[in-house]
């Protein structure tokens, strides 16, 4: 919850669903805003510093993705994977 408002996520999305007391058109640029967020992982700071993900990470990230959505299952929530793009490993 982040300022009165529930986020709701869903799988390749920064958000799905967002309630409260706001408009339409607030709610509209919530998710628009964060979709662009969560697409556009370009960090320029991290252009030199970050490396190739090892296929074990492969796995891992696999694994807790795998892990997470069964406990998100358990409150009858989508699944909600990390795609391994998103996650930036630094030397």
């Amino acid at each position: 919850m982040c300022h009165g408002i529930l986020v709701f996520m869903e799988k390749y999305s920064a958000i799905d669903k967002v309630v409260g007391k706001i408009s339409e058109k607030e709610k509209d640029e919530i998710i628009r805003t964060q979709s662009e967020i969560f697409n556009d992982q370009i960090f320029a700071k991290l252009r030199n510093k970050e490396r190739e993900k090892t296929p074990e990470e492969l796995k891992m990230i696999t694994l807790a993705n795998q892990v997470t959505n069964r406990i998100r299952q358990q409150y009858h929530l989508g699944d909600f994977d990390i795609p391994a793009k998103n996650i930036h490993i630094v030397k």
